[in-house]
């Protein structure tokens, strides 16, 4: 999930090693629990995260990094 405050616009979004996108959210509200869209398991390995959000005075936003997933 992502921490936030004033936010106007957000896309968020989960790579695995090959870059290709497992999940991808744009409600603020909602996180990634370890699945794809399609609900199925992903599997333990390095996975990517990109949130880009634009705040209520029009800054925008580009976070960026990785992480383990262990099943």
């Amino acid at each position: 999930t992502v921490n936030y405050e004033n936010i106007e616009s957000f896309n968020g979004y989960i790579a695995n090693r090959w870059g290709e996108i497992v999940y991808q959210w744009t409600s603020l509200d909602a996180g990634w629990n370890g699945r794809t869209n399609a609900g199925v398991d992903s599997p333990s390995g390095t996975y990517y995260y990109v949130v880009e959000a634009v705040g209520s005075d029009g800054e925008k936003y580009n976070h960026q990094g990785y992480f383990k997933l262990i099943r």
